[in-house]
């Protein structure tokens, strides 16, 4: 089982910033190996053609809160509509920006696997799999 820091995201988040604006003096390579490829930094990084359409860290600094709201717990189905819902909502503020939605869609995965570990340990390994909510 793969092992989750409760602020990998969160530095992700903070390193691409830093590496967008220029304010890090991070290369992409270095990313990648640093997060072993992690499926939000490549999201992040996937569709770039696409963000020069949204201001970058305003998007962040608005996408990043949904993602926080609903981290490292266990999340029932009436807490997977919220989520659900409220991507949807953040997909439409952003004009259905195709960078944006991989972002989000990435997030909602992220949270879908720690969801599961969080049920996994409470179960002691039996867990649901939420996957078909989180699409």
């Amino acid at each position: 089982m793969e092992h989750r820091n409760i602020n990998t995201v969160g530095t992700i988040f903070n390193d691409f910033l830093g590496l967008y604006t220029g304010e890090r003096p991070v290369g992409i390579h270095e990313l990648i190996q640093k997060y072993d490829r992690h499926p939000v930094l490549m999201g992040l990084l996937s569709n770039v053609d696409s963000v020069i359409y949204v201001d970058v860290k305003k998007a962040m600094y608005e996408i990043y809160p949904f993602y926080k709201k609903y981290r490292h717990r266990a999340l029932d189905d009436s807490v997977w509509k919220n989520i659900v819902e409220s991507a949807e909502t953040l997909e439409k503020k952003w004009n259905g920006n195709l960078w944006v939605r991989r972002v989000i869609l990435n997030l909602v995965n992220e949270l879908d696997k720690e969801s599961q570990e969080v049920q996994r340990a409470a179960a002691g390994g039996n867990v649901e799999n939420h996957a078909s909510k989180a699409a």
